[in-house]
């Protein structure tokens, strides 16, 4: 999307019609990840400056593939995936901004380990959904719902779909009208050939 930065997860219009772009890669001659967002007013005919919604740090924590959502209005959650030689691997971090994402409270470690980016849906109750691959034994694309608008995760996760490696995730999930869930991923299968794969699941 901009020089030395990639696109994850969706781009995101919120409420007001803004557009935002969650991206991530260094910034400046930094050589650490930082995940940041690019706004447009204007329908995607312009766009601002980079906000910074994770700055990286040198020899501690890089923040990689963002995702982000709009709780309420100009109120967003976004979730990080994080590398941080000084904590285990693949732990998701959050954050928040109150001012429709030009700036960001500083990110705070969730309970889900992953390992691929996340993605987070507003279900038609309230309730958020976060799906993900879980790169780390037991492997498989899981799901975690948070009734506190992503403060905190429950101790429950819910396995949609049994792989045998970590090679799978990024996941993109659908509520349907008759209340299912629809996700889809990459994933490899028992024979070890990669593709597509999509999961109907009832909500708990």
């Amino acid at each position: 999307f901009a020089d030395g930065k990639q696109c994850c997860s969706p781009p995101v219009q919120l409420l007001d019609g803004t557009l935002l772009i969650p991206v991530y890669g260094p910034i400046g001659r930094a050589t650490s990840t930082s995940a940041v967002l690019y706004r447009s007013t204007d329908g995607g005919l312009n766009w601002s400056e980079l906000a910074v919604t994770g700055r990286g740090h040198p020899q501690r924590r890089g923040y990689a593939e963002p995702a982000v959502l709009e709780l309420s209005p100009g109120h967003l959650l976004a979730l990080h995936r994080v590398a941080d030689p000084r904590a285990p691997e693949g732990i998701i971090w959050r954050n928040e901004s109150f001012d429709g994402g030009r700036t960001w409270t500083p990110p705070h470690r969730t309970s889900i380990r992953s390992g691929a980016c996340p993605r987070p849906l507003k279900l038609q109750d309230g309730r958020l959904l976060l799906t993900y691959g879980r790169r780390f034994e037991p492997f498989g694309i899981y799901a975690s719902i948070s009734n506190d608008e992503g403060l905190s995760w429950g101790e429950t996760s819910w396995l949609l779909r049994k792989t045998p490696d970590g090679d799978q995730g990024y996941t993109s999930s659908v509520e349907l009208d008759d209340g299912r869930i629809f996700t889809a991923s990459y994933a490899k299968s028992s024979r070890g050939i990669t593709g597509i794969t999509g999961t109907f699941w009832n909500s708990p």
